[in-house]
């Protein structure tokens, strides 16, 4: 019995595998866009670094009052930290 393949498949094997990584990629790509708002809070918590980066394309800004809230909580567990320390 013969075996059929493409003749696309026969000519360009390694483009063919390019295209189907390059679409499982782009698959990835949309179902992670889908689901960043929904799993904002577990991406922050698991990989920082990518929020910082995708917040802008989502067009995601920091409330300026959290800012202030979270600027005052490092003042207060530096000052904390400098109290605790015994001085010679």
């Amino acid at each position: 019995m013969v075996k059929f393949r493409p003749y696309f498949e026969q000519q360009y094997p390694r483009r063919e595998r390019c295209i189907a990584i390059l679409a499982l990629v782009n698959l990835l790509l949309v179902f992670f866009d889908l689901s960043y708002l929904n799993l904002r809070n577990v991406y922050l918590q698991v990989v920082p670094a990518l929020t910082r980066l995708y917040d802008p394309v989502k067009g995601i800004q920091p409330h300026p009052q959290t800012d202030r809230y979270l600027q005052q909580k490092v003042l207060l567990g530096s000052q904390d930290d400098t109290e605790s320390t015994p001085v010679e």
